[in-house]
This record gives C-alpha cells, structure tokens and sequence, in this order.
C-alpha cells in the first residue's frame, strides 16, 4: 500500500502505523496505534466497504486522499487524540483476503494474543456481517474480551443456522446498533429491527434533508453528515459506566447525558 496523504497524516497525528497480517493464504493490511498492546482503552474500527481508513467508498476519491469524504479521521482524531483510546482499524471488504479471515486474524494475532484489555467496536454498515461471524466463530473469547459494539446500520441479520445462544448473548447485553430513523429523535428505541439484528437499537436523530428510500432497512443513508451526526452519541455509548452493567442502564445513562447536554 502507498502511503499517501491520509496514511502519513494518521501516522504522524494519531500515531498509527499500517502492519501486515497473514490470514489463510494471503497478507492482509490494518492500522493500529504504535502503542496497542500496552493499552488500557482499546477500541476496533469496521468499515462498510472502500480501502483501509474510510467507512465507505466514496466515487472518485484515491485511497490515501485526507479529504475522502467518508475517512475515518475524524473518529481517529477524536478517540485517539481527545479521549486517550488506542486503536485498531480493520479492512475486511478491500483486502487481500476475504472478511471473516481477515477479522479472524486481527482477533486471535493482535487482540487475544497481543492485549488484555476490554475492547469496544465501531462497526458500520456491511462490516455488521463479519463481526457478527466473528462473535460465532469465537464465541468465548469474543464473550469475555468485548465490552460494547456499536454498530452503525448493521446489515447483519440473525438466522437459525449463525445464531448460536453464547453470540447471541454477547449481541444483547453489550451493542447498541445505531440508525437513523424518520421521526425518531435521539436515543429513542426502535423496536421493529431489533429481532433482526439480536440487540437494541437507537435513533441517532439524524434529520436527513433527503430521506432515501432506496434501502430496505434504512431509510436515512449512512452519509458522512450522518456518521459525524452520530459520533458524540457513540462515544457516549462507549464510555459509559453505570453502576449496573445492564444494556438497560447503559441507554438510561446515555439519556440522561444527554438532557443533561441540552439543558446546557
């Protein structure tokens, strides 16, 4: 991979470095924090599809390209440089190997292998299905080393045949998957996906001035106004600590920094 703009910028601002894994038979390529093993807040980014460093392709834009409309910059920025977090950014759509190898390689020769903190997720769109397969395959693992997954409009979708009870139970009591939904306001419930996807999901009060209806999910794309929309909420997620670990206090606590925000 060139290192480009966005690549060196990441580099030399956020203190990320692009290494190679082996997965099966192919090398696949991540970002992560020169520091990662050594940290004490750890948190995973899963991208939707488009090269490593985006959340989406954006049409038009080079890989390395600072101002790619979907990059992930300013969730790096945020976490890394704001709130003290070390990071791990996955590629699993454009690599050189397929997607569940490629998460399978990160969690067994980075984090299992490699860190002993709890690890949080940001997961948006397609990167739903592969971290969905990874809590199947590694069901144990994934049970006592994941602390929240926020998924960003999973396209994930619980079956018979990939829902077993140990994932299942990791998706209930630790993600929230965020959406935008139409006369939703922030942090409100919506129930109708939720068998769907096995876990709470919230509104990200997201007004979008041109509602698609082209998905069959979603009906407020993932834009890059909406992820920026959605960041502060997800950081909230992410960080909250009420005494009682339940998902049930954690949206309580989100709610209520929330007003206490607003009435600021």
């Amino acid at each position: 991979m060139t290192i480009g703009g966005l690549y060196s910028y990441l580099q030399s601002i956020c203190g990320l470095q692009i290494i190679s894994l082996a997965a099966e038979d192919a090398q696949t390529e991540i970002l992560v924090s020169n520091d990662y093993a050594q940290a004490d807040k750890l948190i995973v980014f899963v991208n939707d599809s488009g090269s490593l460093g985006v959340w989406r392709e954006g049409n038009s834009y080079q890989a390395d390209d600072i101002n790619h409309p979907f990059s992930m910059l300013p969730y790096l920025k945020y976490f890394i440089i704001e709130k003290g977090y070390r990071a791990i950014v996955c590629n699993p759509y454009t690599n050189g190997t397929n997607p569940n190898d490629h998460l399978a390689s990160v969690w067994n020769q980075l984090i299992c292998s490699q860190t002993s903190c709890k690890v949080d997720f940001i997961v948006a769109g397609e990167g739903g299905k592969a971290v969905f397969h990874l809590l199947s395959q590694f069901e144990q693992s994934c049970y006592e080393r994941l602390r929240r997954i926020a998924f960003l409009q999973s396209t994930h979708a619980l079956t018979d045949e990939n829902s077993s009870p140990k994932a299942l139970e990791t998706l209930g009591r630790r993600s929230v998957n965020w959406l935008g939904a139409i006369d939703k306001p922030l942090g409100s419930q919506f129930i109708p996906l939720q068998d769907r996807v096995g876990c709470v999901c919230l509104s990200t009060g997201f007004i979008s001035p041109n509602p698609s209806h082209s998905s069959e999910i979603y009906p407020i794309e993932l834009s890059p106004e909406h992820l920026e929309h959605m960041k502060y909420v997800i950081f909230l997620f992410v960080s909250s600590n009420p005494p009682n670990p339940r998902m049930t206090a954690i949206v309580k606590d989100i709610r209520r920094i929330l007003r206490e925000h607003n009435e600021e």
